[in-house]
């Protein structure tokens, strides 16, 4: 099933990674949550396809005694007639859109099973994220891509 935009097509997403570990190590940590986004062009520095990878870590705390990670990939086709500035643009706040509504989803769907604290991810503003953002550090090559 495709959505196309006048520029960005969104052909599919897949599940990475769901990985869950019970712990009885807490962290401490002010932020126990670590978000992912990154762009892999198919070749290095063509942006016609794309995958995006976006995934969260979540630290075990008080009220969720697992280690959580979930990372997805979505498939994305950009079309012709801009540069590639304003396609990392366009890919980092609207790829970022279209599949933050699937890794929400994931991460309720499984710590619904579970007998702690169920974590429900907030909407996010990827436009506000993005403006102040080096769209250039979220661009890696096929070969240097590492997950959490």
């Amino acid at each position: 099933m495709s959505r196309e935009s006048v520029y960005l097509s969104f052909e599919n997403y897949e599940v990475e990674k769901i990985n869950l570990n019970k712990t009885k190590e807490c962290t401490n940590e002010s932020e126990p949550f670590g978000l992912l986004f990154k762009v892999v062009p198919d070749k290095e520095k063509n942006f016609e396809k794309i995958n995006v990878y976006q995934g969260i870590s979540v630290e075990p705390s008080q009220d969720f005694q697992y280690k959580l990670e979930i990372v997805i990939k979505g498939n994305f086709t950009v079309n012709e007639g801009m540069g590639d500035d304003e396609k990392l643009r366009l890919i980092s706040v609207n790829a970022s859109a279209i599949l933050f509504p699937y890794l929400r989803s994931l991460v309720s769907l499984v710590t619904s099973q579970l007998d702690y604290e169920k974590i429900i991810l907030p909407v996010m503003n990827f436009h506000a994220m993005f403006d102040d953002a080096d769209i250039g550090d979220i661009v890696v090559s096929p070969e240097s891509f590492e997950e959490f």
